[in-house]
């Protein structure tokens, strides 16, 4: 809770691009991230790392940002693989979730590899989802989502329109006023980093 300026790297001196570090929650029940973000947590920064989870609750994520009863701002994921517990599967790779008023604000998602998102049919899986509730009109400000790899190495048994790569709703209504954000350079598909082909669909704003 409100954790500030910790920095997560799972690389052997800091150096290089060897992931070393694995965090997994290996329940195989609905919820629970591997890692999550409560209220007022700030300038954190999570990189190098194995993320790993069974998550399927809809509001929530392998990486869970959560915004319920104060701000998270300037936190970091970069250079992270973040996918499956065994064979059971998350349904969001990345959730920021914020209840009115606060938000979730400040946020690079960086270069990391984000796969097998798998919806069991009642709710659409999201590599990233950006999201609140409430009668905010901006969930978040800017948000930089650039070089990430957003694919599925598993069959899904339900139709491709419940599967999507950055599922973006900072604002809940086309008045809303959330601003500041960057979304580039990402690769939407296949079943391995940097591969296009079917599969999850693209960008939903």
């Amino acid at each position: 809770n409100a954790v500030v300026g910790l920095t997560m790297d799972g690389r052997s001196g800091g150096t290089g691009s060897t992931v070393l570090w694995t965090i997994q929650n290996t329940t195989t029940s609905s919820a629970g991230p591997a890692i999550q973000f409560n209220s007022g947590a700030n300038t954190n920064t999570i990189q190098y790392l194995n993320l790993q989870s069974s998550n399927q609750t809809a509001t929530s994520g392998t990486v869970y940002f959560n915004a319920a009863t104060a701000t998270n701002t300037g936190n970091i994921i970069q250079n992270c693989n973040l996918g499956a517990n065994g064979s059971t599967y998350p349904l969001n790779g990345i959730c920021a979730y914020a209840t009115y008023p606060y938000q979730n604000n400040n946020t690079q998602i960086l270069n990391n590899q984000i796969h097998d998102f798998v919806s069991s049919g009642t709710a659409t899986a999201s590599g990233v989802i950006v999201t609140g509730t409430g009668t905010n009109t901006d969930y978040a400000d800017n948000w930089t989502i650039t070089g990430n790899s957003l694919y599925r190495t598993v069959a899904n048994n339900v139709t491709d329109y419940l599967i999507t790569g950055i599922n973006f709703l900072a604002s809940p209504t086309s008045s809303g006023t959330s601003t500041g954000h960057t979304i580039s350079n990402n690769t939407i598909g296949g079943n391995a980093a940097v591969t296009g082909g079917s599969a999850p669909s693209g960008v939903w704003i």
